[in-house]
C-alpha cells in the first residue's frame, strides 16, 4: 500500500450533506495523508467537523475503506516537514510551494476496512 493512491475523499457540508472530491492520496505508517489548499471546500468542512472518510480499490481485486478524524498541517505544525519531505520525494517539489496556503490532511484512523476476494492479488495489483 505504500505511494501514490488514488482515493476518495468525502466530507460533510453545513446541511450534513456529503460531498465526495477525487485526490492523490498516501499511505504512510497505517494512515492516510493528502495535500489540498487551506481556502478549499474540503478544508472548510473538516475545520467544522474533522470526521472523514477515505475510499481507495482497485477494480474487484482490492478496496480499502477508512473512517477516521482529519489532523490538519500547516506548515510549521510539529508533524508538517516530515510529511511534506515525503511529498518532496514523489513529486520533487515540497508541497507547501504548490500554492499560498496548502494544508496536509492526516487521517487518524478509528476503523479500517478492507475486501481482497483473493488475497494473493493485492501486493501484484498495490504496486501498479
Amino acid at each position: 500500500m505504500q505511494g501514490t493512491k488514488h482515493i476518495a475523499v468525502p466530507t460533510l457540508s453545513s446541511r450534513a450533506e456529503p460531498r465526495v472530491s477525487p485526490v492523490d492520496g498516501h499511505f504512510l505508517c497505517g494512515r492516510f495523508d493528502l495535500g489540498t489548499e487551506a481556502g478549499s471546500i474540503r478544508v472548510r468542512h473538516l475545520r467544522r467537523n474533522p470526521s472523514i472518510s477515505i475510499s481507495h480499490f482497485i477494480g474487484d481485486d482490492v478496496a480499502i475503506t477508512v473512517h477516521g478524524r482529519a489532523a490538519l498541517l500547516e506548515k510549521g505544525h510539529p508533524e508538517a516537514d516530515e510529511l511534506a519531505a515525503l511529498y518532496e520525494r514523489v513529486y520533487g517539489s515540497n508541497p507547501y510551494t504548490w500554492g499560498t496556503d496548502v494544508v496536509l490532511v492526516r487521517v487518524d484512523p478509528e476503523s479500517i476496512i478492507t475486501y481482497a476476494p483473493d488475497p494473493s492479488k493485492f501486493p501484484a495489483k498495490a504496486a501498479d
